[in-house]
C-alpha cells in the first residue's frame, strides 16, 4: 500500500483539494422534486456545515473549529465510477420511487473555480456574485461577503489507529517524523472545517463545494441563515447525466425536465427498498392514535 505523508493541517488541506481535481464525474442522489428545482432555478443548495438538517450532527461538534462551521456552507456530491447503493438509500428521499441521480462531468463544476478566481479581483469586490440568500435569487451576495470557494474531498478519520484514504495509507507526522497515533486535535484545525467526517461515512466517497463567508450571515428575522443557493450557468445544463434510483416510477414527470435523456439504475428489479412502507406504516399509526 502506498504510503502519503501528512505534516499538518494545511497540508492535509491541499492534498484533499488536489484529489478532488481528480474526478471525472461529481454525483448527486437526490429526489425528483428537489431535481426539478435544480433545473428551475439552476442553484445548488448549500446548508450551513453545523445545521440540523445535514446527516452527521457530530461532524461540527468533532472536526474543525466550531466557531467557523457558523459561516461555513457546503453542497455535498459524491465520486467514484459506480453506484452507489447506500448514498440511494440514504438520500433517494422518502418515498424511493422519486430517487434520482444528477451526475455533472468534471468541466460543469468549472462555475466554481471561476468564482473562487474572480474573489480575488478588488475590481469586483463590491459587485453582487453568483451567490443567494434565496433559491429565487432576489438577494445576492457580495464578491467582498466571501473568504473562500473551493472543492474539496472529505477525509474519513479514525481517532486512533492507521488512516487510509483511497488505498493509501496515510501517516500523520510531526515535524521530527514521529507517527501522531491520536490524531482528535490535529482534525480540529481550521483549514480543515468542512473537509474531515468519521470514519464511519467513507462509504460515501464524499467531496464538496465549500463557501465560507467572512462573518455570519442572517435572515430578516435575525436567525443564522440555514441554507444558500450558488447558480450555475445555464450552458451546464446539457452535460448534465440523469440516472433513476432502483424503485423509480416517475418517468412521465421526470420527462417533463429532461426528456428521453436519462438512464435507469442497474439495481433496477434486483433491489426494493421498505422504506416507503414503513413511512405509510407510521403515517396510518399516527393517523389512528
Amino acid at each position: 500500500m502506498e504510503n502519503k505523508n501528512i505534516y499538518s493541517a494545511k497540508n492535509l488541506y491541499d492534498y484533499l483539494i488536489k484529489e478532488s481535481e481528480k474526478h471525472k464525474y461529481f454525483h448527486h442522489y437526490t429526489t425528483l422534486p428537489v431535481l426539478k428545482c435544480i433545473f428551475k432555478n439552476r442553484t445548488f443548495k448549500m446548508r450551513r456545515g453545523n445545521s440540523t438538517n445535514l446527516d452527521d450532527w457530530h461532524e461540527w461538534k468533532a472536526k474543525g473549529v466550531e466557531c467557523d462551521w457558523e459561516r461555513t456552507y457546503i453542497s455535498c456530491f459524491s465520486y467514484g465510477d459506480y453506484e452507489n447503493i447506500g448514498m440511494w438509500g440514504l438520500y433517494g428521499g422518502l418515498p424511493t420511487n422519486q430517487a434520482v441521480r444528477l451526475s455533472l462531468p468534471k468541466e460543469a463544476m468549472n462555475f466554481v473555480y471561476r468564482l473562487n478566481q474572480e474573489l480575488s479581483n478588488s475590481e469586483l469586490s463590491n459587485k453582487k456574485c453568483n451567490v443567494y440568500k434565496d433559491e429565487n435569487k432576489i438577494h445576492s451576495f457580495y464578491y467582498n461577503d466571501i473568504e473562500s470557494v473551493y472543492i474539496s474531498d472529505v477525509f474519513y478519520a479514525k481517532d486512533k489507529g492507521n488512516q487510509t484514504f483511497k488505498s493509501k495509507r496515510i501517516n500523520f507526522k510531526k515535524s521530527d517524523e514521529t507517527i501522531i497515533k491520536d490524531i482528535r486535535d490535529f482534525l480540529k484545525k481550521k483549514e480543515l472545517t468542512g473537509c474531515v467526517k468519521n470514519y464511519a461515512w467513507h462509504f460515501e466517497n464524499e467531496v464538496r463545494i465549500i463557501i465560507k463567508f467572512k462573518n455570519m450571515q442572517f435572515d430578516k428575522k435575525g436567525n443564522c441563515l440555514d441554507c444558500v443557493y450558488i447558480e450555475f450557468p445555464e450552458d451546464i445544463l446539457n452535460l448534465f447525466h440523469i440516472m433513476t434510483g432502483p424503485n423509480f416510477d416517475k418517468y412521465l414527470d421526470l420527462e417533463t425536465i429532461v426528456g428521453k435523456n436519462y438512464i435507469n439504475s442497474q439495481f433496477n428489479d434486483l433491489v426494493h427498498f421498505k422504506f416507503e412502507n414503513i413511512s405509510q406504516k407510521i403515517n396510518s399509526e399516527e393517523a389512528n392514535q
